[in-house]
């Protein structure tokens, strides 16, 4: 699942029936951990980074949702990661807020865009609140 290549430099990280995969530091250790969407998009699956080339045992959560796509960030400015992504069927964004214990809470916020993906969280317009850069199945049009 997770063995060295090369050199101490270059890992691989492999698991079966995932979908989508993103990093970010879940625990507040400076270590990222890996996040992944398994390939129903229903459950998350967090592994910690021991930053010695180990990590925990999948931890699994359910988004509560059929989601595409993940992405991560600090969404409430609480020095914390949380993970964003998009509900397949309603089109919604789901904001899985990380509480600092190794879970989550989520927040729906709708959506008109048909086929909405999340793509990157980054602040666009320098205002210290994160943009969600969304994709659609809508030509021409961005979120």
């Amino acid at each position: 699942m997770f063995k060295r290549l090369c050199s101490e430099e270059l890992w691989i990280f492999s698991l079966h029936a995932s979908s989508f995969l993103t990093i970010g530091d879940i625990n507040g250790d400076n270590n990222e951990d890996i996040i992944i969407l398994d390939s129903q998009g229903t459950h998350l699956k967090i592994f910690l980074n021991f930053a010695n080339g180990q990590l925990t045992e999948e931890k699994k959560f359910s988004t509560g949702y059929t989601t595409v796509k993940i992405s991560t960030g600090d969404m409430n400015h609480d020095k914390k990661v949380d993970v964003i992504t998009t509900d397949f069927w309603t089109h919604a964004i789901i904001i899985l807020y990380n509480t600092g214990d190794e879970t989550f809470y989520h927040r729906v916020i709708s959506t008109n865009l048909y086929g909405a993906n999340v793509r990157a969280i980054s602040d666009i317009n320098n205002d210290k609140i994160p943009d969600v850069i969304m994709t659609n199945y809508s030509p021409g049009e961005i979120g």
